[in-house]
Parts: C-alpha cells; sequence; structure tokens
C-alpha cells in the first residue's frame, strides 16, 4: 500500500506467506475503522475474524487455503486494493512495516551495502521489495558484500547502481530452496536491473516473462535520481506514514566502462522544459493501433528487452484483417529524450522548430512503433502497387524495424493474411531488405552521410547487414538519450 508499483505487483503473494504480518495490520485497521474490514471482505468475514481473534503462527496456517484456491486469492486481492484506498488501512500498514520491526531491519542492513548518499530510487525500490519478500540477515548481506567487493576488485572499478542490485540480488537467490520461490526472487531481481544490464541468462529471462517483464523504469523509476528515505535516518524521528518515492535530487550515472551498456535514465545536461514538452506531444497522440491484445515475449537477437507480442486488428472497406506483430514501442518519456538529444545535436537547439517538425514527421513515418518482427498493415499505396492511398490496408513483413520481404507472402497484398503466413512473417528466411528504418525512416544513405561504416548496400540494393545495423542502433539506443540513427536522419533532412 501506497509503494512503487513495481514492488506493489508482488505484494499481494508475499501477504499469504506472511500471514503474521496480516494479522497485525488486519487488527490495526479493525481497531481503528471496524466497518472497512466488514465491507472490504465480503464473502471472507469468517476467515477475517478467525485472522483477528488468533495469535502467532496461526495467521499463515488460515491463510494457506487462500492461497490455494483461486477464487479465494482473487477475492483477497480485490479486498486489498479496496483497503489500499482507505488512508486508515494506509496508515496502519505504514506505521507497521517502517515505524516497527517488519521491514525497517532489513532496509538497514541493505541500505550498508551501499556507499554513502549514493544510493538511488531503484535501489529503495529493490530493498524494499527484498525487505518485504526475502530473509535478509547480517550473513546474507555479508555474503552480498563480498560478492560485490569480488566483483570490483575483478573488474577494477566501482559497480554501477544495477551491477551491485544484481549481485546482490544473485546472494538472495543462491540461499533459497524451494525451486519455486527461488524462480520467484529471481523474476524479482531482474525488473531492478534489467534497464541497465542485458544478456540475462535463459532462466532469469524465462522467470522475469512468465512473472511481470516489468523494468524499474516502467514504474516511473531511475537511478539518474538519488533517495535515501528519512526513516533511516537514525537522528531523524520515525515518519507517521511510509515514505512514497520522491525524486531528491539529480544525479549524472557513472560512465559506463568499455562494453556496458550506458545506465538508463537521463542525462541531466538536457532541458527539462524541451524534454517535457516534446514528451507531452508524443503522449498526447493515437494510441499505438498495433498494441492490442499484447503479451511479454521473446525474440532472437532481442533478449533481455521488453518485447510485447500484440494480436491486433485493422478494419478498411474491405473487411476486418487480423495479424501478429512483436513491437518494442519506447515510451513518450524516451522519445522525448531522444528528439530533444537529436535536436542539440544536429541543429544546435531544443527550440520547437526543431523538435515540432521531428515529433510530426516520426508519428507520420511509424506512429513511434517498432516491429521487431510480424505483419504490419498500412495503407501506402492505391491498388495500382502506387500512390495515392486508397483507404484498403496492404500487408508489410517487418524485422527488426525494416520492411523485408519473405517468399510466403507478398508485401502490399490486401487480403487477410493465412495462419502459415502470419507464423513465415516471424519465422521465415528474409529474402530482400526495405529502405527506411523505424522509427524515422533512416536509409543506408543517411547512415553512410552519418559516418556509418558497415556494408549495408546501396538505396537500390540493401543487405542483410543493414537489418543488424539497424537493430544494434535501436537496442544501444534504448534506455538511453542517444539514438544514432534518429540523428543521422536529423542531419541530412531538417533545415
Amino acid at each position: 500500500m501506497g509503494q512503487s508499483s513495481c514492488v506493489s505487483a508482488s505484494t499481494q503473494r508475499g501477504a499469504y506467506s506472511h500471514g503474521h504480518e496480516v494479522q497485525i495490520i488486519l487488527k490495526a485497521i479493525h481497531a481503528a475503522a471496524p466497518a472497512v474490514l466488514q465491507e472490504s471482505f465480503d464473502g471472507e468475514r469468517e476467515t477475517v475474524r478467525q485472522l483477528l481473534d488468533t495469535d502467532g503462527d496461526s495467521g499463515r496456517t488460515l491463510l494457506e487455503p487462500v492461497h490455494a484456491n483461486a477464487d479465494r486469492r482473487k477475492a483477497w486481492k480485490s479486498a486489498f486494493e479496496k483497503l489500499g484506498a482507505v488512508e486508515a488501512a494506509r496508515t496502519a500498514y505504514d506505521t507497521y512495516a517502517f515505524e516497527g520491526e517488519w521491514l525497517r531491519p532489513g532496509l538497514r542492513l541493505l541500505y550498508g551495502l551501499v556507499p554513502k548518499d549514493a544510493a538511488t530510487e531503484v535501489d529503495y525500490a529493490f530493498f524494499l521489495d527484498l525487505a518485504m519478500h526475502a530473509s535478509i540477515s547480517k550473513r546474507r548481506v555479508q555474503a552480498a558484500a563480498e560478492a560485490i567487493a569480488n566483483k570490483e576488485a575483478s573488474s577494477g572499478r566501482s559497480l554501477t547502481p544495477a551491477e551491485r542490485r544484481r549481485a546482490i540480488g544473485a546472494v538472495i537467490v543462491q540461499h533459497i530452496g524451494s525451486p519455486q520461490m527461488k524462480h520467484d526472487r529471481m523474476a524479482r531481481n531482474v525488473i531492478y536491473s534489467v534497464d541497465e544490464i542485458g544478456g540475462l541468462s535463459e532462466e532469469e529471462r524465462d522467470a522475469w516473462l512468465r512473472r511481470s517483464g516489468l523494468r524499474a523504469s516502467d514504474c516511473g523509476l531511475s537511478d539518474s535520481r538519488l533517495y535515501q528515505p528519512q526513516f533511516l535516518n537514525p537522528n531523524s524521528p520515525s515518519p507517521t506514514a511510509a515514505e512514497r518515492i520522491s525524486p531528491t535530487k539529480e544525479v549524472q550515472p557513472p560512465l559506463p566502462e568499455a562494453g556496458i551498456p550506458t545506465v538508463s535514465g537521463g542525462s541531466p545536461d538536457l532541458p527539462a522544459e524541451a524534454v517535457e514538452r516534446v514528451r507531452q506531444q508524443f503522449a498526447g497522440r493515437p494510441a499505438h493501433y498495433m498494441a492490442q491484445r499484447c503479451t511479454p515475449t521473446t525474440y532472437p537477437n532481442w533478449e533481455g528487452l521488453p518485447l510485447q507480442r500484440c494480436e491486433y486488428s485493422v478494419t478498411d472497406e474491405t473487411g476486418t484483417k487480423s495479424a501478429t506483430v512483436i513491437l518494442l514501442n519506447a515510451p513518450p518519456e524516451q522519445l522525448a529524450r531522444w528528439v530533444v538529444r537529436t535536436c542539440i545535436e544536429a541543429k544546435g537547439s531544443s527550440d520547437p522548430p526543431c523538435t515540432d517538425r521531428l515529433v510530426n514527421h516520426i508519428q507520420s513515418a511509424s506512429g513511434a512503433q517498432f516491429p521487431v518482427a510480424g505483419i504490419v498493415f498500412e495503407d501506402l499505396v492505391g491498388p495500382n502497387g502506387k500512390a495515392p492511398r486508397d483507404g484498403v490496408f496492404e500487408v508489410y513483413v517487418f524485422r527488426d524495424g525494416v520492411t523485408v520481404g519473405i517468399r510466403e507472402l507478398r508485401n502490399q497484398t490486401t487480403a487477410q493474411p493465412s495462419a502459415e503466413q502470419i507464423k513465415a512473417s516471424l519465422e521465415s528466411e528474409v529474402v530482400s531488405v526495405g529502405q527506411y528504418a523505424r522509427i524515422q525512416s533512416t536509409t543506408v544513405d543517411d547512415y553512410r552521410a552519418n559516418g556509418g561504416t558497415e556494408n549495408v548496400g546501396t538505396q537500390d540494393h540493401r543487405t542483410l547487414t543493414w537489418l543488424k545495423v539497424v537493430r544494434e542502433s535501436y537496442q544501444k539506443a534504448w534506455g538511453t538519450d542517444r539514438n544514432e540513427l534518429m540523428i543521422a536522419w536529423a542531419r541530412r533532412h531538417l533545415e
């Protein structure tokens, strides 16, 4: 209650595992507002009454049947959501969690692993998750400290915040006996490092995607902002309610060593006003039309990124057509940072004449949608295969953000693709490569003019290497302020 959604996404399950904590919190809520429990737990009142009347380990015993029954688990989740909207319930939870001895001792130990005054927002969310769902002891924290020291000694440098969290998480996982709980802890650990660190193991990636596929940045958290909770300061009085994560100080992430991805989050040199102006422009645009019925997925050469497999439909005068596409769409904040950085590098200014034109161009070229693989429906041509458009969606197969040709399905056809053709759009061999790289329609000529040296072919005859260049450029840009192919387009086309 009242915490980051990255943490709260897993609190319900933890609640059933910690029956004693649930007992204490529900008793406090009952003492402050008895009617609240009656209204929230309709249908489960008898179990709640038993919890209020008992003490000790019996709470966990009472709640085990709840966790084992999908319908009852759903009912309790709904009840917790109702309690989260009631101030008296939030206060009871916060008081026990942060003023008492439930979470604060573990948090104090975990913060000892971070250099003084260097803890970030993401650190707080990660430590809160660990304190709530893992057993934090001095022995485990000492093992984590040794793991961090060993990694720093072998690399000859200090670890980045995400690397430090990954080392801590690995130690916690090692001390878990239950395979199911180990898998669950591994999935949650990934949330707090994947924005910076790719290269997940198959087990990590599978656990993460099955559980949530969330990233800390999805919850608005960044390592670019320092955060130290006040209640951990021994000279400060205990708070009356849990502190919400709130940016306190901007900090430039440490420069990455060669081969280490740039830390997610923005560089403080980007003008905040310009970033917010552009963010609002993207946020106010129509929703991504392909982002329908989406679920987390993976795809070869795109491991560790939050891909979405979308089963979407479009309707035109010929009827409704459906297809599958795998997307990696950047959120408005990410798009805004790319645009502002591009305008500064290409034109020396982040003023509206540059950013507005680039935003409009991106929207026109792609709707800011990046298809990793699959079918994209677009109305680009008329019945003769040339302009003008005729209001009928054509089929275009994509790989790595570029239109491609495959043997099983011809681009610009207007018929509903078969199940075999949809499967082929995701899996079949690429036999030809299109010109334009999403999301801003960069061409091979733009790439070369910007200093590109890979053998991507010519404007008329592109090689498969063009796909590799586009893929690696987009992956490198993800989670950073700089999109090299966007800058390449801007340098040639923005006046």
